[in-house]
């Protein structure tokens, strides 16, 4: 993984994976937030990508980092999606039963 940049120079794969693995739980805090179960997947596709990236950049794993940037790619769509849908006025969440709650046949 190549290292990360600053505005003064280079920053250590150590500093980088640390800003990583901060953000990841940032994105985990926000996936237990609550909202509705697109956002809860998006938010927890994005957890998961700084993750991987993170322990790619401790380990110098390059493969952890291809699929770090795959799991953000499907958050970036995810969240396309959802913005899409909120606009186009299209479904975010599975029907519920069609009676209603607490209905039985």
């Amino acid at each position: 993984m190549a290292p990360a940049v600053s505005a003064g120079g280079q920053v250590s794969a150590n500093a980088a994976g640390l800003f990583l693995l901060l953000f990841a739980l940032v994105a985990l805090s926000l996936t237990f937030a609550g909202g509705d179960l697109l956002g809860q997947g998006m938010y927890g596709l994005l957890c998961v990508s700084p993750l991987l990236l993170s322990i790619a950049a401790f380990a110098d794993a390059g493969a952890l980092g291809k699929a770090g940037g795959w799991f953000a790619v499907a958050a970036g769509a995810v969240a396309w999606y959802a913005a899409t849908a909120v606009l186009a006025h299209w479904p975010t969440a599975p029907r519920g039963r069609a009676a209603g709650r607490g209905v039985t046949v």
